[in-house]
């Protein structure tokens, strides 16, 4: 199926969850927030959260500073 990522296509496999696909783009679950369809997904369900055909995702990278 097809997902729209960072507003890039991107093809992944039915039945994915969030947590399947940032251990695709090997990304670590508690450095980033991710958004579907503009609502953010809390980090509890990231394993549960089903990605549905051309949703769209926003993967945003947590970065520390000072």
């Amino acid at each position: 199926m097809e997902i729209i990522v960072n507003g890039n296509l991107k093809s992944i496999e039915d039945s994915s969850t969030v947590s399947n696909l940032l251990s695709n783009y090997n990304l670590n679950e508690k450095h980033v927030i991710v958004q579907i369809n503009e609502i953010v997904i809390p980090l509890e369900k990231y394993n549960s959260h089903i990605i549905k055909h051309m949703d769209k995702l926003e993967i945003l990278s947590l970065v520390g500073g000072g």
